[in-house]
């Protein structure tokens, strides 16, 4: 039986890799696309964010890439399925998805020993909200009254980053993350 070289096991390893973020990226879609069907919102443009958990536990496999990589996709993919495609809730939810993801990233690579998941996932539903405020605010409304809704995005931010932290937590300690990477 031959052996394989390096370079046949690198890309293995990257075959394996990108495996993995495809299984996460269908998850996540599926998440966000069920969640926006039949989820009843907690108010028209609140929801709780499913896909977030999917996008954290991506950051903690595959970093800050992997992390990007699903938030993106799932946003493209899920608007693609429910028609909604280069509209004004794909361009809020994208911007809001990706920007969660690079902040939830940072605080997680930096502050792991400082903030818990719960910790980064409220810091990642707060990053969420405000982008899609202030691009609300600079492509479609162009009104500060939208600011008003602030405190209750915060609010929000709250309640939806804390209930997914505790189910990443609770996921972390029935899939073993740390087998997979993840140092506490």
């Amino acid at each position: 039986m031959k052996r394989l070289n390096n370079e046949q096991l690198y890309l293995i390893s990257r075959t394996q890799k990108l495996a993995k973020i495809a299984v996460l990226v269908s998850l996540a879609t599926v998440l966000n696309t069920l969640e926006n069907t039949y989820l009843p919102p907690m108010f028209p443009w609140l929801r709780i964010g499913l896909a977030n958990i999917v996008t954290l536990i991506a950051i903690i496999l595959f970093g800050i890439k992997g992390g990007v990589v699903v938030a993106g996709l799932r946003g493209v993919l899920s608007s693609l399925l429910r028609g909604s495609l280069f509209s004004p809730a794909f361009i809020l939810g994208f911007s809001g998805g990706v920007i969660s993801a690079i902040v939830m990233a940072i605080f997680y690579k930096v502050g792991k020993k400082i903030f818990s998941f719960i910790g980064i996932s409220i810091i990642g539903a707060v990053a969420n909200n405000l982008t899609q405020i202030v691009v609300a605010y600079f492509i479609l409304i162009k009104h500060t009254g939208c600011f008003y809704l602030v405190p209750l995005f915060l609010l929000s931010s709250l309640v939806t980053g804390f209930f997914n932290g505790v189910v990443v937590i609770y996921l972390n300690k029935q899939l073993q993350l740390s087998a997979f990477g993840y140092q506490p």
